[in-house]
């Protein structure tokens, strides 16, 4: 299975002239990559070095990511899309093109960008994929608007599915006695999709993001996808951190499955031991 090359060995291929400068910042999660480009003069291409295995399909994923998958159908991963702003804050077009070991973006200026600009890179985030079987890839969201906290496993969540900034105190229970304080804002909610924003207090750190979706896989499974974006990092303890949210991402996947074909978890096409790892 293919993974990308960062945090350390992400890097950036083309900086062609001496007002071109790369940062690439590691996070608990992944890391960021910013180019900044200092002048017209500069190039306006940014190559970054990726693995991915032969035969790998590319789908589009929650809004602003692209989801990975190996030519079996398994789920590589998701990378959040590029973006650029020049000096007065306005949003520059970018392209992106993807290949087995590079992704590329491309800045589009106009006549009135104002330089320097800088290239915020796509970024690769903590990523958990669970099977929901075949079927309309928007039915699973339509179950969460019946009764949200019938399947969200987390203390203090609504009935009512969420709305676009709605602060939800939610609280996450640790060794099955210790709440633990996870207070975030909903970003943005859609008709498959919610993003969670973590407020001051979140262990993960304020302005931490996670994301969920059930999307629709090559094979014509759906899934329910998350993935996450955190500010806080601790060390050796994140990937213990990753092992734990898993299992709450895990459950909301498992109700959701259970909800929609009042049987066990095999009608969604698990794996017996799923997850593999």
């Amino acid at each position: 299975m293919g993974k990308p090359k960062f945090p350390g060995t992400l890097r950036c291929i083309q900086l062609l002239v001496s007002t071109e400068s790369c940062m690439c910042v590691p996070r608990p999660s992944g890391a960021d990559v910013f180019v900044a480009l200092g002048s017209p003069r500069a190039d306006r291409t940014a190559a970054f070095d990726y693995d991915l295995p032969p035969g790998f399909t590319v789908s589009d994923g929650i809004p602003g990511f692209k989801n990975f998958y190996s030519a079996q159908g398994n789920y590589l991963g998701s990378v959040k899309l590029g973006s650029a702003k020049d000096s007065a804050g306005n949003a520059v077009p970018t392209t992106l093109e993807i290949s087995a070991a590079t992704i590329t973006q491309k800045v589009q200026p106009i006549s009135a960008t104002a330089y320097p600009l800088v290239m915020a890179a796509p970024s690769w985030t903590y990523n958990f994929e669970f099977p929901l079987g075949y079927g309309n890839h928007v039915e699973p969201f339509n179950l969460l608007r019946t009764c949200f906290n019938c399947y969200f496993p987390i203390n203090g969540a609504t009935s009512t599915y969420p709305y676009v900034g709605q602060v939800l105190d939610l609280k996450i229970l640790v060794a099955g006695a210790i709440q633990v304080p996870a207070p975030v804002q909903i970003g943005y909610a859609g008709s498959f999709y919610f993003q969670f924003t973590a407020l001051a207090g979140h262990f993960d750190g304020e302005g931490s993001v996670i994301n969920f979706a059930s999307i629709p896989k090559p094979n014509g499974e759906r899934a329910l996808n998350v993935n996450a974006a955190i500010v806080i990092d601790r060390g050796v303890l994140n990937a213990g951190n990753q092992y734990a949210a898993h299992g709450q991402w895990y459950q909301f996947a498992s109700n959701m499955c259970m909800g929609l074909w009042r049987t066990n978890a095999s009608a969604c096409n698990w794996p017996a031991l799923y997850p593999p790892y």
